[in-house]
């Protein structure tokens, strides 16, 4: 059979700008908002976790893998989707790299987690090398009424387990793409998602290196397939998100990445990855730099993918207001 793995990295961005409209920065709640991320963490919670992160990057992290059901994307999607009738320039998500200070049920090595937040476009800015790059700003204030804060477990669950038979199977070798091929430039194999995953592990004497990146951006468009897909696929129960590492020959090189992986349940109680060229969930999308062209008839570059580089937008875990 046909294989392919939903391997999702970082996308470039595909949208019409719009006049800059005023996103509501405040970060205080009121009757009918809600201020959190989209996996339902505070923001006061949310700096603390991605701010530890920082402080403590692990010159050699554990393996982590968080799995949200389809619900919770579809939910993404969708407020995403409401958020954009007003404010036409709400553009995607960021997942920020983020620990929980450590207690005695969640030594060091366990509490990687991951922290997701919606992002508006907020202008251009110049940089380090003087080209021309979109701003993807954060924001966390939302209506309390939407779906996705209704849902239980919006946080994910998180896993650390790289046996097979826990549904993650992307730490160890298939060979089994072989003629699988992708129809889309967004696309990764299933090999090469293990590469990326498998890159990231620990090793006692191969060490790929401490955590360099602290977050990375993906863009409507990509969410929007991402959702199409799991709704047309039946078998589909959700995706799994991998702490990875780049392969790439350029300024990602061995920087921390993630890939993400639809799943199926299996046994009733395991999410299983799954990979099938003939599903429409067998899709997977790569990052590529784009030039967009301004309707001011400027050219700028989407590198708002990973930071670093490229670190505009970014306000965790800084006090400053989104």
């Amino acid at each position: 059979m046909k294989k392919l793995v939903f391997g999702l990295f970082g996308v470039l961005m595909m949208m019409s700008f719009k006049p800059k409209v005023d996103l509501p920065r405040s970060t205080k709640e009121t009757a009918d908002s809600i201020v959190a991320t989209l996996n339902g963490i505070t923001l006061a919670d949310a700096k603390t976790r991605v701010k530890y992160c920082l402080e403590t990057l692990d010159k050699s992290p554990q393996n982590t893998h968080i799995w949200f059901k389809k619900e919770i994307v579809i939910a993404w999607y969708n407020l995403l989707a409401a958020e954009r009738v007003n404010n036409p320039n709400v553009d995607g998500i960021r997942i920020y790299l983020a620990r929980t200070p450590p207690s005695n049920s969640a030594p060091i090595h366990y509490n990687n987690q991951v922290i997701v937040v919606s992002t508006y476009y907020d202008g251009i800015y110049k940089d380090a090398r003087g080209a021309k790059t979109l701003i993807h700003r954060d924001y966390f204030k939302h209506p309390k009424s939407a779906d996705l804060f209704n849902l239980t477990n919006i946080s994910g669950e998180i896993g650390h387990n790289k046996n097979p038979d826990s549904g993650a199977l992307l730490y160890e070798k298939c060979h089994c793409d072989l003629n699988c091929t992708a129809t889309s430039d967004h696309e990764i194999t299933r090999s090469e998602a293990e590469k990326m995953v498998r890159r990231f592990r620990r090793i006692p004497i191969i060490r790929p290196g401490r955590i360099n990146s602290t977050a990375e951006w993906f863009d409507f468009d990509m969410i929007e397939k991402l959702v199409d897909a799991i709704k047309a696929d039946p078998h589909c129960d959700g995706i799994r998100i991998y702490f990875a590492r780049s392969t790439s020959n350029d300024y990602t090189k061995k920087k921390v990445k993630f890939v993400i992986v639809p799943t199926t349940l299996v046994n009733a109680t395991v999410h299983k990855d799954h990979f099938d060229c003939q599903s429409s969930s067998g899709k997977a999308f790569i990052n590529r730099v784009k030039m967009i062209r301004l309707l001011t008839g400027d050219g700028a570059y989407d590198n708002g993918e990973l930071c670093p580089d490229h670190c505009e937008g970014i306000t965790l875990p800084g006090d400053e207001q989104p």
